[in-house]
């Protein structure tokens, strides 16, 4: 078997939190050169391994919060991680690439990979479809009207890319599942209060479910990819 050659550049990446300054250099070495290969394994090791920098003081803390997870959905451990800015402690959203993690202000995303999960998520969000449709469950505001029009469209696409956001869902008691995280949440909240002394919101905990490690690859594979563009345009500047 052949494999490509491993970058310079990915060879000096620091794990599990690179500095802004790597992260750069290794990515946009990686997106010019099409490695996909390569992007993949960044992808298992920075994104799915190793303790979230946000708990990078209390590492015992973050696997109390996936045996909670684990515990109340009924999950695997290896397949509940973190990512984005919490977990690498920079962020790889193309909008604030490699801005740094920030309490309070940035967000703890959760991603769970497990198909039966997802199935049960599907089922709630299809219910609440026809149950907005057919004027069953009403919106509390015209925010909240304006968030429901565009999810109803949004979701069923994500669902065919093999993934959903919770929060897309309306937090309500009739959509069980959904409602299941209602519940856990507050307890993350409180367990990471208690010994970080940092209080995250509510709405700043999320969680998006995949059907499989495949579909969870490709998706971030699109979104690394989003940030050639941004390489792009600072080559063209210098």
């Amino acid at each position: 078997m052949i494999f490509n050659h491993i970058s310079d550049h990915l060879t000096a990446l620091e794990h599990p939190y690179p500095s802004s300054n790597q992260l750069k250099k290794a990515l946009s070495d990686l997106l010019f050169k099409e490695d996909e290969e390569s992007l993949e394994e960044f992808m298992k090791l920075w994104l799915t391994e190793g303790v979230p920098y946000v708990f990078k003081d209390i590492p015992i803390l973050y696997e109390r919060v996936r045996t909670l997870l684990v515990k109340e959905l009924n999950i695997d451990f290896r397949k509940v991680f973190m990512i984005g800015s919490g977990k690498l402690g920079l962020s790889l959203d193309p909008k604030k690439f490699t801005s740094p993690f920030r309490y309070p202000e940035s967000d703890l995303d959760f991603t769970i990979i497990d198909e039966k999960l997802l199935k049960k998520m599907e089922g709630d969000f299809w219910k609440w479809k026809e149950d907005y449709q057919k004027e069953i469950s009403i919106p509390k505001n015209k925010k909240e009207e304006k968030f429901w029009k565009y999810n109803v469209d949004k979701v069923p696409n994500n669902i065919e890319r093999g993934f959903i956001d919770v929060y897309k869902i309306p937090a309500r008691s009739r959509y069980k599942t959904r409602y299941k995280f209602t519940e856990i949440i507050p307890l993350i909240r409180r367990l990471i209060l208690k010994y970080t002394k940092q209080y995250f919101s509510d709405k700043g905990i999320t969680f998006r479910i995949y059907k499989n490690w495949e579909s969870f690859f490709n998706q971030n594979m699109l979104n690394i990819k989003n940030l050639k563009e941004i390489f792009h345009d600072k080559l063209q500047e210098n």
